[in-house]
């Protein structure tokens, strides 16, 4: 693995950059699962169930791992919850 950056520290933790994006991703997914849910109940759907809300949001988190990338930029978040949007729209409707 020569020339390839590793995020694992010397006590093999995290680094500090892999672990703010994956804050950041689920900050991202939170939101989006909130307004998501809010939504989907004040337009009248059933309150799903808890699995209903979990499987999406771990779905949710993974597409905003992705898209969130290393730097927050609006572009990015946006586009990230907006696919959780979409996601999650999609499954509450199974």
């Amino acid at each position: 693995m020569r020339g390839r950056r590793v995020d694992v520290c010397d006590n093999g933790s995290m680094s500090r950059s892999r672990a703010t994006r994956v804050i950041r991703a689920s900050v991202a997914a939170s939101i989006a699962t909130f307004v998501a849910l809010f939504s989907h109940v004040a337009a009248g759907g059933a309150m799903p169930q808890w699995l209903g809300i979990a499987v999406p949001w771990v779905l949710s988190l993974a597409v905003c791992t992705v898209l969130v990338g290393r730097a927050l930029s609006l572009v990015r978040l946006s586009a990230a919850v907006l696919v959780s949007q979409l996601l999650f729209h999609l499954l509450f409707h199974l």
